[in-house]
């Protein structure tokens, strides 16, 4: 496929400046909205086929999501687009000084295989709101979705304006970023494409947002409420067979309420049916089936265990005592394997958690409010989460992104607007006066001016 080509088509219609319009836009989220609704069905249908999820899931996480996200920016994007003013300092007191966002450009948007409808959609609306051309690169590998979201795109959208480009990832997105002349690429997914990626964007100078993962640990204190704690954490870990960016991977429970804790955790998965296949999603394929199968052995398992190779499915497994030297403590799980460390003091609890640094979330379970505070401002992370997990990401009012290793930049509601755009700095100046001060040749009594007035 002509990439270059189509680039060129999406540049001719944006330099046209009719994304620049606000009611354009506008019709272009509602168009979006439409297609989702004509083509819910078929989602629905194609999630489940690729990933196992039930209707209620998928709507929640998926669906839902992209409904709430389309309304929130049509509501307010009159606003977002207005020109800001901002003060002038006194030596250009005859001036008037404003922001106005203005769009990118071309952007790229590349979504992973785990959520693969709501990841691609959600940062397409913070592009059309901002004005820009896109191409959306969906996940090869949850095809079942890819085919409907390239109909749907394809049926509601001009390719000089929306595109699709699918294909193996491997070969389709280095061939983009190196032909294409984007303005700006997003990207979702794990941290060693990631670093692929804005290694490409880097010899091109395309500015990046990436979307990464980790280790995203969960802290449960003495003070917390066990019997809560254990359910929400469960929970959290079985949404999506675990395959969450932002799931809890792995679990810090103090040493005096260790035993506990371990029994409501097994009282909640039992009350939760995490050892009920018939209520559970699949993995997306075998190779990562067989990637978590080899981190069962890296631990004691306490419950769960059970395997289902045919269709790939793996219960609720959690484990004791892990190897801290193995690929399950060093590597972002991303299935239904939750591993348990004991901790003894406050130290030690900070020593374990720096060993998988920059995590995307951090979940924390305590009633202790020092405790809390000391935790949130210590540790470096791109979110975190009291008595709760997964909450965050559904807040539009929040930014969702990650640090350092969990990636760069933040998206959702008026941040995706942002990320999508441009702060464009305007000082408009009047002729007069046009003092002299400011001119050659300059003397003492210039320079004592200058530094009277700044």
């Amino acid at each position: 496929m002509d990439y270059a080509l189509k680039i060129i088509e999406q540049r001719e219609f944006f330099d046209s400046g009719i994304t620049h319009d606000l009611n354009f836009r506008k019709k272009q989220l509602m168009q979006l909205k439409a297609a989702v609704e004509k083509y819910e069905t078929a989602i629905l249908d194609a999630l489940y086929k690729d990933l196992g999820k039930s209707e209620f899931e998928a709507y929640s996480s998926e669906i839902g999501l992209v409904y709430k996200e389309i309304d929130f920016v049509y509501k307010n994007l009159h606003k977002w687009v207005k020109e800001k003013r901002v003060p002038s300092p006194l030596t250009i007191f005859y001036s008037r000084s404003s922001i106005l966002r203005v769009p990118l450009g071309l952007v790229l948007i590349i979504a992973p295989w785990n959520y693969p409808f709501q990841l691609l959609i959600s940062p397409l609306i913070g592009a059309i709101a901002a004005g820009n051309c896109i191409t959306l690169k969906p996940s090869e590998i949850s095809s079942n979705t890819t085919k409907v979201i390239s109909a749907m795109i394809s049926e509601f959208f001009a390719e000089n304006y929306i595109s699709i480009a699918e294909g193996d990832g491997v070969v389709v997105v280095p061939e983009l970023i190196t032909r294409g002349s984007f303005n700006h690429v997003f990207f979702t997914g794990s941290i060693v494409v990631g670093q692929q990626i804005a290694s490409l964007c880097a010899k091109r100078l395309i500015p990046y947002t990436l979307e990464l993962g980790g280790k995203s640990p969960a802290i449960i204190d003495k003070s917390a409420n066990l019997k809560v704690a254990a359910k929400r954490l469960i929970w959290g870990k079985l949404f999506n067979c675990g395959q969450t960016c932002i799931a809890p991977d792995y679990v810090l429970i103090e040493a005096s309420i260790y035993a506990d804790f371990v029994q409501e955790l097994i009282n909640a998965a039992k009350e939760l049916g995490a050892d009920d296949f018939n209520h559970a999603g699949k993995i997306i394929n075998k190779r990562q089936f067989e990637r978590l199968i080899s981190y069962l052995q890296h631990g004691k398992i306490i419950f769960g265990g059970a395997i289902d190779e045919e269709n790939l499915q793996i219960g609720l497994t959690i484990i004791e005592n892990p190897d801290f030297d193995s690929a399950l403590m060093h590597e972002e799980i991303f299935g239904p394997i939750l591993p348990l460390v004991k901790y003894a003091s406050y130290n030690e609890l900070i020593e374990i958690l720096n060993i998988n640094r920059y995590p995307l979330a951090v979940y924390l379970f305590s009633n202790d409010r020092k405790f809390r505070e000391k935790i949130i401002h210590q540790l470096e992370s791109g979110a975190i989460g009291i008595n709760n997990c997964l909450y965050h990401f559904v807040n539009h009012n929040l930014p969702f992104g990650g640090v350092m290793y969990s990636g760069n930049g933040h998206y959702h509601g008026k941040f995706s607007f942002d990320v999508f755009s441009h702060p464009k700095a305007l000082v408009r100046s009047s002729n007069f006066p046009d003092f002299s001060v400011k001119y050659p040749p300059y003397d003492k009594l210039k320079l004592k001016l200058l530094k009277l007035f700044t």
